[in-house]
């Protein structure tokens, strides 16, 4: 008999877009994983967020938490500000290749217009 069977098993389900995968990925694999090390919660590294204005509309329909793709630039008086892709499906992987954040948007919010504070997440491989 294998005692090996008889541990539990942990088994991160992720979805098949590439992209579905890197936000599941950063929001819930890694700070299991942490957890999982016996990390204190002081211990763990918080994603870094960043508001900065919206230079481009962002479309988005309420019901659930976004996580779309952007570039984050200072403007010219260094002001953090973040252009949107205007396409933003899961399936578009060169996105990721030109991206350098998520844009954080909460559940019940719907569409944003240029100009207004949005919450923005480089990516952590960016900026350690």
């Amino acid at each position: 008999m294998n005692k090996n069977l008889d541990k539990p098993v942990l088994y991160f389900g992720l979805p098949g877009n590439p992209l579905s995968t890197v936000v599941g990925t950063l929001q819930f694999v890694i700070p299991v994983l942490w957890q999982m090390s016996g990390a204190s919660v002081s211990e763990q590294p918080m994603p870094l967020t960043i508001k900065a204005k919206l230079i481009s509309d962002i479309r988005k329909s309420p019901g659930r938490k976004d996580f779309q793709r952007g570039v984050l630039s200072r403007d010219e008086t260094g002001h953090y500000q973040v252009e949107c892709f205007s396409r933003q499906q899961s399936h578009r992987i060169k996105q990721l290749s030109r991206a350098n954040c998520f844009i954080v948007l909460d559940k019940d919010s719907g569409n944003v217009a240029a100009g207004n504070d949005v919450v923005v997440q480089p990516f952590p491989w960016l900026h350690r």
